[in-house]
């Protein structure tokens, strides 16, 4: 996950780098903070 900081991470590059699947990263991310994850990847 060695991206830079001017490129925006996506939930798929996030879920692919923590061995997820998109759709189980933003249903555990919107449990625990009551918010989408691509609310706080823009």
């Amino acid at each position: 996950m060695l991206a830079t900081f001017e490129e925006p991470l996506t939930l798929k590059q996030l879920a692919h780098n923590l061995e997820s699947s998109s759709s189980a990263l933003s249903r555990g991310f919107k449990e625990l903070f009551g918010l989408s994850p691509n609310s706080e990847l823009s």
